[in-house]
């Protein structure tokens, strides 16, 4: 988009949907991103720009609060709760501009009711036309000024001209994103509901396990919210409070959007209750308060790009950082390969960021251009069968790049075993996050040949199959080789590791396993089967 000075109106990035229509519905923040990653530090500069939004975000709140006067030690305490329990998403994506803008309007619009000064409208529109700009979520913004317009008819029983004045004002602002006008609404709002109707993890309904959780304290403020915003006739409250109790149910996508309503609606709410505590905490103008806003950004800094925690930049625990690596030092691969990628769902957009133009991916986040047959292909492939080599033959797959199996005690989760079958492919490389498999075709024999692993096995979680392999030495000293190898391109992986120390452990080298024991968990230092072989010695 910048540096063709042409805006993309259609897919060039995978070979399932290339030409098909796309819509950067976040084009502001894309162009944002590259230019920050690109003259302003890479990544860093990234999570710089993103903890900045989510300090203004928080440091808004504060504001408002100070503004109606319930600024206080127990409503800075809960909002301190309530951005600590959806931390997991003031992450690298454009939704994090999407709570700001939704903050930003609800302020406007009970501004606007509250005194009816005109001025408003100047500044409902331009949030709403830089939210159109910035996110497909902009329809919250349309949701929330029909909420206000319809609480202020259910008070006053009548349209009163601020109500029409403010429908044009909400709507002609949503209709001029800068590339796609024309039905722009219309289009936006049938996107979203496919999304929502997806299988993608983030859409799915919120599970009770996540209510058991600080969300789930936060969430409780709903009572009173709802209680005293009947009572107090503060309809808006109440009917936003209803809807969005709503939306997060069906989709756990909404959940930081009540979270933030709740920052905002429970202290207001709570004003109006007699019982007060018999000390007073008044925030101080400046020491304290920036100290607070100070550890926030700090944390906003370190929180991951996706997913609770702290980390800088691109974790290697989330993405196929390495894995990528290696495919670019193989030079010749796209050409054997065809340049296509059979990838998972997550991977697709830092498979795009490092591999284009050489490599086209099966599928991204972007959910448009793959909504109905290809994400339905994608789910069915992902069971192996009939499915599977339907969409191998179809594409002509010979390359894929999938997940690391993983278990939590009870479920083996992201296990592809089924997909690729040792007569057909063969694993080539593989890490504490990823394996890549190479179908067994002449183009790619040298590469197998010279990367494949014919003991090892990255889809079995219990080592003990390689008892079953090793029948000599010739087997033990193959196998050897194969986590030797693993471990020149990838000396970091706590897993080959492990695997080595089983090895040794097999052959009852005891001294060479528990050098192993302690490298695994020099690398992670909670890997728990790890520390207890170890034992005492540890």
């Amino acid at each position: 988009m910048i540096e063709d000075g042409n805006f993309p109106r259609a897919d060039v990035f995978s070979y399932t949907a290339y030409g098909k229509s796309v819509y950067l519905d976040s084009w502001i923040f894309d162009a944002a991103s590259y230019l920050g990653f690109k003259f302003l530090g890479g990544i860093e500069a990234i999570n710089l720009l993103k903890a900045g939004v989510a300090l203004a975000i928080f440091v808004l709140v504060l504001w408002y609060l100070r503004a109606e006067k319930t600024l206080n030690l127990f409503s800075l305490g809960f909002v301190i709760l309530a951005f600590f329990s959806i931390r997991y998403g003031f992450s690298l994506r454009p939704q994090i501009f999407s709570f700001f803008f939704f903050i930003v309007l609800f302020i406007l619009l009970a501004q606007f009711f509250k005194s009816g000064e005109k001025k408003y409208l100047f500044f409902i529109f331009i949030a709403q036309f830089a939210w159109v700009n910035f996110h497909i979520s902009f329809l919250y913004g349309i949701g929330l000024a029909a909420i206000f317009i319809l609480s202020d008819l259910w008070r006053m029983k009548k349209i009163r001209r601020e109500h029409i004045t403010l429908v044009g004002t909400v709507l002609g602002a949503s209709l001029l994103h800068a590339f796609y006008w024309q039905n722009y609404i219309i289009g936006a709002l049938q996107r979203s509901s496919m999304a929502v109707q997806s299988v993608v993890t983030e859409f799915q309904p919120t599970t009770p396990d996540r209510l058991l959780s600080p969300i789930g304290l936060v969430i409780l403020a709903l009572i009173p919210v709802i209680y005293f915003s009947w009572k107090q006739k503060k309809y808006e409250i109440l009917l936003i409070a209803v809807s969005a109790t709503i939306l997060s149910m069906r989709s756990g996508r909404f959940i930081p959007y009540l979270v933030l309503f709740l920052c905002l609606a429970l202290p207001v709410c709570w004003k109006s209750v007699k019982l007060r505590p018999k000390f007073k905490f008044v925030l101080p103008k400046y020491f304290s308060v920036g100290a607070y806003l100070a550890f926030l950004f700090i944390i906003f800094i370190y929180t991951k790009n996706y997913g609770p925690g702290i980390n800088p930049g691109v974790p290697k625990s989330s993405y196929p950082v390495d894995a990528v690596r290696f495919i670019q030092q193989l030079k010749d691969l796209p050409q054997k390969s065809g340049g296509r990628i059979f990838n998972s769902y997550n991977f697709g957009g830092y498979l795009i960021w490092n591999l284009h133009p050489q490599y086209k991916v099966f599928l991204d986040g972007r959910y448009t251009p793959y909504a109905g047959e290809i994400f339905d292909k994608y789910w069915e492939s992902v069971e192996g069968g009939k499915a599977w080599k339907n969409t191998v033959k179809k594409y002509d797959i010979t390359l894929a790049l999938m997940p690391l199996p993983y278990s939590d005690g009870k479920t083996i989760y992201n296990n592809s075993s089924a997909m690729f079958p040792e007569a057909e492919w063969a694993p080539i490389y593989y890490d504490d996050v990823s394996i890549i498999y190479a179908k067994k075709t002449d183009e790619l024999q040298d590469v197998i040949g010279k990367y494949g692993y014919k003991v090892l096995n990255p889809q079995e979680l219990d080592l003990s199959y390689i008892q079953s392999k090793i029948k000599s030495r010739e087997d033990f000293d193959m196998a050897l080789r194969e986590i030797q190898r693993g471990l020149e391109v990838n000396p970091d992986s706590y897993r080959l590791h492990f695997t080595a120390a089983y090895l040794y452990g097999f052959a009852d080298d005891e001294n060479q396993m528990k050098t192993e024991l302690r490298k695994v968990l020099e690398i992670n230092p909670n890997f728990g089967p790890a520390r207890q072989l170890l034992g005492p010695s540890l």
